[in-house]
């Protein structure tokens, strides 16, 4: 399968999970042309993947394209994954899905700089 040739073909895209869903959306992207770094918050199941390049656990026949980055917990902000829109957006998100506001104190780094941080920050809010 080719990738389109298009302005829009070659855009970096992140994928945050790397569940079934996530890898499936990576290897999409990836074999659509586009650079793609997929994360998950267990840096041993990124070693598992990096090693075998594919999602044993979810996806074992799903070959990663070679434009799939794994990734455990980088900073989003740091590498330019997100920006300051995207960085809004997964505010956004993160209070739609789990039903927590967010206090404008609390957008920072150390709260949603990377998954480890999110993941923290969500668990401390729900009291989980």
């Amino acid at each position: 399968m080719s990738a389109p040739d298009n302005e829009l073909s070659h855009e970096p895209v992140a994928v945050l999970g790397a569940g079934s869903w996530g890898t499936a959306l990576a290897i999409q992207f990836a074999r659509a042309g586009h650079p793609t770094r997929l994360w998950s918050r267990s840096a041993a199941d990124i070693a598992a993947m990096r090693a075998e390049r594919c999602n044993r656990r979810y996806l074992p026949d799903a070959p990663f394209p070679p434009d799939v980055e794994l990734h455990d917990d980088d900073q989003f902000l740091e590498l330019g994954v997100i920006d300051s829109l995207g960085f809004v957006e997964l505010v956004e998100e993160v209070q739609a899905r789990y039903g927590i506001a967010v206090d404008a104190l609390e957008i920072t780094e150390e709260n949603f700089g990377s998954i480890d941080a999110l993941v923290a920050f969500v668990e401390r809010r729900r009291g989980t």
